[in-house]
């Protein structure tokens, strides 16, 4: 009997350590969701948020980096499944937390979007939203970026790999985020200073994106930005400034 209990009380610790691992919810896209600007109208950049667990939950968001780089770009909203919440400064500033409505068990929702508009916008421009996601209870919190693309009336076949590679924000502070294709199959990132001397490597884990937060001793100025793939060849490079 002793056994049994022993047995017993492993395999409750063993179930509950991965029930306590496992991720309360996740992004249905990943940390990026892209949209290549077709015909007139509002282009709905769309990320589902699937509920992970057999509880209903609710999650807190904000906007942490909101930018274009055409000011005729205009977000006409970001919605979740409460409603769409004009793009004013509190919203895309990231002053204001909003709360998503309830997200049943392994349920999403389908209605997170970001509502931009780029018929105004100059070709070869893009506009995007950054938006922290958190579950209060078990304090588990995601980024994730949906970004829409002008490449010319009708164009949405991609691009080459090394002219498809968009960061933001440029010039940037504490952070740069980096946007690519997942055929391009990145791995590394790596950040030289004007002369060559290597600053910072940066290992990816997404297949879509990178955040990489800056060193704080790292000095304004302008960078280049190597971009490798999982064998270690070049596939892109950038430059950037740090203000």
């Amino acid at each position: 009997m002793k056994k049994f209990t022993l047995v017993a009380s492993f395999l409750f610790a063993l179930f509950s350590g991965l029930t306590a691992s496992a991720q309360t919810f996740y992004m249905d896209k990943g940390d990026t969701s892209k949209l290549y600007w077709s015909a007139p109208g509002d282009m709905l950049v769309y990320n589902k948020i699937f509920n992970n667990t057999f509880s209903t939950i609710n999650i807190q968001w904000r906007v942490i980096n909101f930018g274009n780089t055409d000011a005729n770009w205009i977000c006409n909203g970001i919605c979740d499944n409460i409603k769409c919440y004009t793009a004013t400064p509190d919203i895309t500033s990231g002053t204001s937390t909003q709360t998503t409505d309830d997200i049943g068990p392994k349920a999403y929702i389908a209605d997170m979007h970001v509502i931009f508009n780029g018929d105004a916008a100059a070709n070869n421009t893009w506009a995007w939203a950054t938006i922290s996601y958190k579950d209060p209870v078990s304090g588990e919190d995601t980024t994730a970026t949906f970004a829409a693309y002008k490449n010319g009336t009708g164009l949405i076949t991609p691009v080459k790999v090394n002219d498809d590679v968009t960061l933001f924000p440029n010039p940037a502070q504490n952070y740069i985020d980096v946007l690519y294709k997942s055929s391009s199959d990145v791995k590394t990132i790596a950040i030289y200073n004007i002369i060559g001397k290597l600053i910072s490597v940066y290992k990816v884990s997404s297949n879509t994106s990178a955040h990489l937060e800056f060193n704080t001793e790292m000095p304004s100025g302008i960078y280049l930005m190597r971009i490798a793939d999982s064998k270690g060849d070049i596939v892109a490079t950038r430059k950037f400034t740090r203000q």
